[in-house]
C-alpha cells in the first residue's frame, strides 16, 4: 500500500538535492495556466427528461456573462463513475475529522452499482497512504475511510493529489469514455510536497479527470505561518481551489466556518449532481481578464427535430482567480 509513497519520498530527495538554495514561493509554487480554458459538465435533456445522447457542439448556446462562447469540445461521458477521496490527515485538521469521515461516507453512499473508488489518506510526503485501491465494494471504501487518523507532519498537498492524479490517469487510459473524478478534502494549506502545481496540472494534461476541491479554511488566516514560513496562507488555499477547479472542471467548495450537516449535505449533492452530468464541454473564454471575479453561466439547446423543447444544466457560475 505505501509503495507509491516511497517513490514520492524518493522522488523528493532527488529534486531536494537538485533545488538546494532555492527558496519556494507563493508565485512559484501556485502558478497560474496560460489561457483561460473553461471545462464544465452539461446535462442535456430531452422534454420527457430523458438525457439527450446524441447532442453536437452546434446545438449547444453558451454564453459567459452575456457573451456567446464557441464551444471548442464537447465529450459524452457514460458509467461507471470511478472517484478518488483524497483525505488531509494533518495536524491541521484535527477538528474536521468526524466531518471528513461523514462527507466520504455520503459520496460512497451516492455511487451506483458498478463505480468504483479509491481512498488515499496524507499528511507528509513519507506519510501518503493508499488505504484501498479501486473498488467496486462500497464496504471496503467504508471500511478505509473508518481508519482514518491524524498525526503530526508538514502536509504534503500537491504530492498527494500527483500520486491520486496517476491513479486516476492511469484507470482512464483502460476506459476512457467513463468518468472519472478527485475529490479532496483539506484545509487547502501546502507546506512540504517535493511536486508543485505544474507538475500536478502536467500529470493530468490531456486527461478528463475533474478535481473537486471541499476546502475546509476556518482556522486558515493569512498571518505568518511558522511552519511553512509563509504568508497568505488563506489566500493561497483559495486560489488553489479555484486554479483546481477552473483547469480540470470541477468546483471548489470552501468552509469559512465548521459547516453544519445540511450545509455540508448541499455541498455533496452539487457535487455529485456535476459528477453524474453525462457531457464536458470546453471553451476558450472571450474574457481573458484575471480579476478575479465571478462570472455566470447560462446555456441554451436547439429544439429537437420536431421542434420539442429540450433544457441544458450548467453551473451558474464560476471564478477565474487572480494572477
Amino acid at each position: 500500500m505505501k509503495f507509491k509513497s516511497l517513490i514520492v519520498i524518493f522522488a523528493c530527495l532527488l529534486l531536494s538535492s537538485q533545488l538546494i538554495g532555492q527558496k519556494p514561493t507563493a508565485k512559484n509554487r501556485y502558478p497560474q495556466a496560460g489561457h483561460v480554458k473553461i471545462k464544465l459538465n452539461l446535462i442535456a435533456l430531452e422534454e420527457s427528461g430523458e438525457y439527450i445522447e446524441d447532442l453536437k457542439p452546434s446545438d449547444i448556446t453558451l454564453k459567459e456573462d452575456g457573451v456567446e462562447q464557441q464551444v471548442t469540445s464537447l465529450k459524452k461521458k457514460v458509467p461507471p463513475t470511478g472517484v478518488g477521496l483524497v483525505f488531509d490527515n494533518s495536524g491541521s485538521m484535527r477538528l474536521l475529522l468526524s466531518t471528513l469521515d461523514a462527507a466520504g461516507k455520503t459520496v460512497v453512499a451516492n455511487l451506483g452499482e458498478k463505480d468504483e473508488g479509491f481512498v488515499i489518506r496524507f499528511v507528509s510526503s513519507d506519510k501518503i497512504e493508499v488505504l484501498q485501491n479501486f473498488t467496486n465494494v462500497k464496504a471496503d471504501l467504508v471500511l478505509a475511510i473508518d481508519n482514518l487518523f491524524l498525526e503530526g507532519g508538514r502536509t504534503a498537498l500537491f504530492d498527494a493529489l500527483s500520486l491520486a492524479s496517476e491513479k486516476v490517469v492511469e484507470q482512464e487510459e483502460k476506459t476512457p469514455k467513463n468518468r472519472f473524478a478527485i475529490i479532496v478534502m483539506s484545509d487547502g494549506v501546502e507546506v512540504n510536497s517535493c511536486y508543485d502545481l505544474t507538475h500536478l496540472l502536467k500529470t493530468i494534461d490531456g486527461s478528463d479527470v475533474q478535481i473537486f476541491p471541499l476546502f475546509f479554511i476556518s482556522e486558515v488566516d493569512d498571518g505568518y505561518n511558522s511552519t511553512s514560513k509563509r504568508r497568505l496562507e488563506r489566500s493561497n488555499a483559495i486560489r488553489l481551489g479555484q486554479v483546481l477547479a477552473l483547469q480540470t472542471g470541477g468546483i471548489a467548495t470552501f468552509f469559512e466556518t465548521s459547516p453544519k450537516e445540511d450545509e455540508l449535505n448541499s455541498a455533496l449533492r452539487t457535487l455529485i449532481v456535476e459528477i453524474r452530468s453525462q457531457y464536458v464541454i470546453e471553451y476558450t473564454s472571450t474574457n481573458q481578464k484575471r480579476d478575479g471575479k465571478t462570472r455566470s453561466l447560462q446555456v441554451t439547446i436547439t429544439d429537437g427535430p420536431n421542434g420539442e423543447k429540450r433544457t441544458g444544466h450548467i453551473r451558474p457560475s464560476f471564478t477565474v482567480p487572480k494572477d
